[in-house]
Order: C-alpha cells, then sequence, then structure tokens
C-alpha cells in the first residue's frame, strides 16, 4: 500500500477515535442583547411584533420576552401613528395590517432607557394567477411511486430590484422550516435574472415539502389536501438578511456539521437612536403587501402523461 494513504487512513483513524472524546468549552458570559422581530403586512389579520433577549449558548429555558417597551409604528403621509399592545410574554399586537403600496414605516420601540429605531417600505407584489397541481412518478428502490408537486403561477413586475418571501400552507400549517424559506428576487434567484418574467420552477414548485431527509418518500399532497401561496413584498435589505438567516440556521447534522459554517448574530436594520449609547439591537422590521391565492388537490381532475 503507498505510504502516503497509509498516513492518510491512521490520521482518519485517530480523528475518529479523537472524536469519542467529550469537550466542555468554556464560553465567556455576554450581557444580553435587546432582540426585535417586527415583519408586518397589509392583510386584515392581526400584526404581532415580539421583543425578546438573548440567551446564553447552553441556556435551555424559554425566551425571556421583553414587556414593559413602548411599541409604535409610524407610516405614510402625513404620517399616521398606531400603538401595538402588550399582550403576552414579550409580544405585542395590533387588529390588523395597515398602510398601502409605497408608504414609508418606521419602527420605535422604547424601554429601559433606550429608543430603537428602524424604517422599511412597503413594496409592490405581484398577483398569483393562480395554484395547480401536477402529477409525476419517481423510480426509487425499484419501485415506481406516484406524487403530487403544487405549483404556483405569478410574473414579476417590470422594473428590475423586487424582492419577495413566498409562504406556503398546507392544509392551513405553514411550511416554516429553514429549508422551507422560499425567496426571490425578481422572479428568481438574484439580481440580474428574471426581471418581467414568471417565477422561475424552482421557486414556483419550492412550495412542496418532502419532509425530513431520512424519511420514507412521501407524495407533498395527497387527494383532498390544499396548498394556499402567499408572495409578501420585501425590501433588498431583508431578502438579504432572510438569506444570512437561513444560512445560520439550516445547519447539516452529522458529519457534515463538522464542516458548516460557526454560528453568529444576525444583525439587522434596528438602530439605537442614541449613537452614543452601547446599547445594540438584533432583529429586523419589515412591512410587506401580500397577494394569495390556493387550490384543494382532485386526482380525478390532475391529468397523469402516458
Amino acid at each position: 500500500m503507498n505510504h502516503t494513504i497509509k498516513y492518510s487512513l491512521v490520521l482518519l483513524t485517530l480523528t475518529w477515535v479523537s472524536c469519542d472524546d467529550q469537550i466542555y468549552p468554556t464560553l465567556e458570559d455576554k450581557d444580553p442583547i435587546l432582540v426585535i422581530d417586527a415583519f408586518i403586512d397589509n392583510k386584515s389579520s392581526e400584526q404581532q411584533i415580539t421583543i425578546s433577549k438573548t440567551q446564553p449558548y447552553f441556556d435551555e429555558t424559554r425566551i425571556v420576552g421583553v414587556d414593559d417597551a413602548i411599541v409604535q409604528v409610524s407610516y405614510g403621509s402625513p404620517a399616521t401613528t398606531v400603538t401595538f399592545t402588550h399582550t403576552e410574554d414579550g409580544v405585542y399586537t395590533y387588529p390588523a395590517g395597515f398602510g398601502q403600496v409605497g408608504d414609508d414605516f418606521v419602527l420605535t420601540v422604547s424601554g429601559e432607557g433606550e429608543t430603537f429605531t428602524a424604517t422599511s417600505r412597503m413594496n409592490r407584489v405581484p398577483v398569483i394567477d393562480s395554484v395547480t397541481f401536477t402529477y409525476d412518478t419517481f423510480s426509487g428502490f425499484g419501485e415506481e411511486e406516484e406524487f403530487y408537486l403544487g405549483e404556483f403561477w405569478s410574473t414579476d413586475p417590470v422594473g428590475e430590484g423586487d424582492t419577495y418571501w413566498i409562504k406556503a400552507y398546507k392544509n392551513t400549517e405553514f411550511l416554516s422550516q429553514p429549508s422551507e424559506i422560499n425567496l426571490a428576487y425578481d422572479a428568481a434567484f438574484g439580481s440580474g435574472n428574471g426581471d418581467g418574467t414568471p417565477f422561475i420552477q424552482p421557486i414556483r414548485q419550492a412550495v412542496n415539502s418532502f419532509g425530513d431527509d431520512d424519511a420514507e418518500f412521501e407524495s407533498p399532497y395527497a387527494d383532498g389536501d390544499s396548498l394556499y401561496v402567499e408572495i409578501y413584498s420585501i425590501s433588498n435589505e431583508a431578502f438579504e438578511y432572510l438569506q444570512i438567516l437561513i444560512s445560520n440556521t439550516n445547519i447539516p447534522g452529522g458529519f457534515g456539521a463538522l464542516f458548516a459554517g460557526p454560528l453568529s448574530n444576525t444583525y439587522g436594520n434596528i438602530q439605537n437612536t442614541d449613537e452614543s449609547s452601547t446599547e445594540e439591537a438584533l432583529g429586523f422590521f419589515s412591512v410587506s403587501a401580500v397577494e394569495a391565492n390556493g387550490k384543494k388537490l382532485d386526482v380525478s381532475q390532475v391529468p397523469k402523461e402516458e
């Protein structure tokens, strides 16, 4: 056997053996940082802003909410100001969405002697023309599996720079896993592509969930299942923030986790109004216009290709 190969095998063996050793790192304690999660929209449903504090990495207690803040959002010209009401641990709500496309919004959060602010604009959003289902087959392990895929159809408006968050609900349940976050820049994945065109197929079909990687293959949708799709307009800054959030949370398990990048705080667009203060805040403020459409799967109405 080649000496280089023998040395590599020995080194690999020692690496695997050493993986059995338990490591107890000493992590430096940091003062808690304010976290503001403020994604609101123009839907008629209740709007929610969550304010909490960061925790040490190994602290498994529940999130510590901030309950004594004053939370306000101003929008339009002349400006209208609404105040969010504290309803439960760290949660502040307003009965329904407000504002219209083109409005500028300002979030102000005051508490513990500090005031934080952020701005966002409600951008345009395209109509979802329809939601459809298609039939296909998959050959695996010697057997042919049938499945149904959901898909939405929409066209990005002309003019570069529109960014979106597409949310999907299967039987009213939001597909919320990090791997299921579906973002689009114009009608594709990045700038310079897809302006003024229908959304590309990978984005249209990202409304399908295939479950856990280790689970047996199942059709994303079965007869009688419903698919409801929403498109949220978001700023380019929110698009980039969500991309970073995905990379920090959608981490592979097992051996692949060894090569994943280190976790870090994801800073957003929240700023302290006092430039001399050392107090910071994490999180993001975003406002969206929303368009939606949905459909229930009736397999008798879906053609099967011969």
